[in-house]
């Protein structure tokens, strides 16, 4: 499934773009593990997941700018 949503993605919008949300895939591997498994959550994972979404927002309100 990660494959086929990864070449959708990179057909659409291309592979620059589509490479933005490669941070995505540690912050849902981490949230799936903390929902599913009962895993505990640091504080440095909460502040990476924080980094990655306001890397995504500055990266994609950038990107729609120019």
């Amino acid at each position: 499934i990660g494959y086929v949503l990864w070449y959708t993605g990179v057909n659409r919008i291309g592979g620059a773009r589509t490479a933005l949300y490669e941070g995505l895939i540690t912050v849902v591997a981490v949230a799936t593990a903390w929902l599913s498994l009962s895993e505990s959550m640091t504080v440095l994972q909460v502040l990476g997941m924080v980094l990655v979404f306001f890397s995504l927002y500055f990266a994609r309100r950038t990107s729609n700018s120019n």
